[in-house]
């Protein structure tokens, strides 16, 4: 079955997205670390709101909203965190809790991706390979490849 390059951005988008939800094991089912957690990310800690998004992302121990999560990685993704920015830019890719945007999910993405992380960097290799919010451009497509293999 072929796919479309919205299927496979999507399929990236999705793929990317799933290795940041793994939840930081025990917040979501302990009450009080879920109450302490949620303190700090109030107080503006970025990796606690970026461990907040991944549980309410996972509804590991709370009911699952992704505009909550998508609330939550922003706030840390505003910050420089670089996986809450790889984790939003999965979120628009996807159309979880905000708007399907591609452009913005490569905006995120592309923040990620210029601090190292490498998942954002495929994603940004796989957006110009497919043209999908970025112009196709192969030669684009392999630098950002490249680093990610790095």
């Amino acid at each position: 079955m072929k796919r479309t390059r919205r299927g496979q951005t999507a399929v990236l988008a999705l793929s990317v997205l799933s290795l940041m939800l793994i939840a930081p094991w025990g917040f979501g089912q302990d009450p009080e670390r879920l109450t302490e957690l949620r303190i700090r990310a109030v107080m503006g800690h970025a990796e606690a709101q970026f461990n907040l998004a991944r549980i309410y992302a996972t509804g590991q121990g709370v009911p699952q909203d992704y505009q909550e999560a998508a609330k939550w990685w922003r706030m840390a993704a505003e910050q420089g965190h670089a996986t809450a920015q790889a984790g939003l830019g999965g979120m628009y890719a996807l159309g979880l809790g905000v708007p399907q945007d591609y452009q913005e999910a490569a905006k995120w993405w592309r923040m990620a991706a210029e601090q190292g992380q490498a998942y954002a960097q495929y994603s940004i290799g796989s957006m110009y390979r497919d043209g999908e919010g970025l112009p196709q451009d192969y030669q684009e497509a392999l630098k950002w490849y490249r680093m990610a293999a790095e």
